[in-house]
């Protein structure tokens, strides 16, 4: 996590997709989106997709987002970290 949130390899502005570790069978991946999109984040045209766990308990939550700048990239990490399930972040 540390190579991401340090900006290195990227080249701002740019599409990253966030992903969100969390429970599944809920509605984990629109809470995960709701907040990104609240705390600012632009979305892209790509698509939000989910991927469950080969036992069914967890789910990740990967939303293509517009990234202006590293602290925005570093802010919209932070507002992963408060959505209420979330046990990782990529």
């Amino acid at each position: 996590m540390t190579e991401i949130l340090s900006g290195e390899g990227y080249e701002f502005p740019c599409e990253i997709p966030l992903i969100a570790f969390g429970p599944a069978g809920s509605d984990f991946p629109s809470q995960v989106e709701a907040a990104l999109v609240a705390a600012g984040g632009q979305r892209t045209a790509s698509v939000v997709s989910t991927r469950d766990s080969s036992g069914g308990r967890w789910q990740s939550v990967k939303v293509p987002l517009w990234i202006g700048d590293r602290a925005e990239l570093e802010r919209l990490y932070a507002v992963l970290a408060s959505v209420p399930g979330v046990k990782a972040r990529l």
